[in-house]
């Protein structure tokens, strides 16, 4: 018997719609609730003893509003079932030196061993997206470049960022995806290094440290505690929380010194 259509859920991601593909086996009853834990949506039914594990993808995402909330279509999932498609997007200005030719042979070998992940690409160049749409073997999504893009990251299992011939002194991107509990798997340089000294994510060097890390991922509790780890530290780290309780103590303190170099009044 076919399954029944699974209920619409109201779910509260800052405001980025998207649309969750997930593989059929038990479908949803009515009356249920749903609650976002870093990259994964814990599905409770009402009068069941189970939870049911829905793992976001981006592919194929279609936003969906409706009377101005945002509504997440489940179409249903095997109860603690196992991670299936791993969606692993890059991010990048559309700039030739952002986007070197090596990158064509580097994601061969990793399309290669991984027929199960779906490569997603924003800012690729017109001309390097057949070279790329080859390698990957057909599983890609290019998006044009935008500010809103960056909503995509809620969408993604990982950020994958390799350009070995130009550091970052500081990834701002990395700093976005981990508030959002998408995993950085990124060159092991520049600033990256020390923006995960403390885990949420892994910095490679060569091909094969990539494929050790996208293979760590392929397990749900892995990429469920790698992403619970990034969105921990990032909000720690990069919170807008963050910087404006170190901007007010940066104050305090400058008022502090001010107050104590005046001199008594004669």
């Amino acid at each position: 018997a076919s399954p029944e259509a699974a209920p619409e859920v109201p779910l509260n991601n800052g405001g980025c719609s998207m649309q969750i593909d997930l593989q059929l086996q038990r479908p949803p009853r009515a009356a249920t609730k749903l609650t976002k834990l870093s990259g994964e949506f814990v599905f409770a039914v009402p009068g069941d003893k189970h939870k049911y594990i829905f793992k976001k993808f981006g592919n194929g995402a279609r936003q969906s509003e409706k009377f101005g909330e945002t509504i997440v279509t489940l179409e249903g999932a095997r109860p603690n079932g196992k991670v299936g498609l791993l969606v692993v997007g890059r991010i990048c200005t559309p700039q030739a030196h952002k986007w070197p030719a090596l990158l064509t042979q580097f994601y061969r070998q990793l399309a290669e061993r991984f027929p199960r992940v779906r490569w997603e690409f924003v800012g690729c160049p017109a001309e390097l997206q057949p070279a790329l749409q080859d390698a990957c073997q057909g599983r890609t999504t290019f998006w044009t470049a935008g500010w809103e893009r960056r909503s995509l990251l809620t969408t993604w299992d990982a950020l994958l960022y390799h350009q070995p011939a130009l550091p970052e002194s500081f990834g701002r991107t990395v700093a976005e995806a981990m508030r959002v509990g998408c995993v950085p798997v990124v060159d092991a340089q520049g600033g990256f290094i020390e923006q995960l000294e403390h885990g949420g994510g892994f910095v490679c060097r060569g091909v094969d440290e990539f494929a050790t890390a996208i293979e760590r991922l392929h397990s749900r509790q892995q990429l469920s505690d790698v992403s619970r780890t990034a969105e921990r530290i990032g909000n720690e780290r990069w919170s807008l929380d963050r910087f404006a309780k170190e901007l007010l103590t940066r104050f305090d303190g400058a008022l502090d010194r001010r107050a104590g170099g005046r001199q008594s009044p004669r």
